[in-house]
């Protein structure tokens, strides 16, 4: 499997906000290849909330199949057409991964 990791820190306040965006629905649901999506929070830091986004897919090229998806282009367009940073963002990180393992109690 192929995972995307992105994480983003956030202004203390914001998490609300971005909650309610991750539970929208996602074109990236439908794209061949996509096996999950994985939201984790952590609100611990006193200076900032931290959003991680995990999304598995098949494998590498069904990843690239999305990155070329009209639907993603499209998102993307968007965001250039309108460069407004999202509300209490700090800073956004991605970072890519090729499953190795996964261990699970019995």
């Amino acid at each position: 499997m192929f995972v995307v990791e992105r994480t983003v820190k956030l202004e203390k306040g914001f998490i609300d906000i971005h909650k309610e965006k991750m539970n929208e629905y996602s074109s990236i649901f439908k794209s061949p290849g996509f096996v999950k999506r994985e939201v984790l929070i952590s609100t611990t830091n006193k200076e900032f909330d931290l959003i991680k986004t995990l999304v598995y897919f098949n494998d590498k090229k069904a990843y690239y199949v999305w990155e070329g998806s009209p639907e993603h282009i499209k998102m993307h367009k968007e965001k250039k057409e309108n460069p407004v940073k999202p509300v209490g963002v700090i800073s956004v990180e991605r970072n890519y991964y090729e499953h190795f393992i996964t261990n699970m109690h019995e």
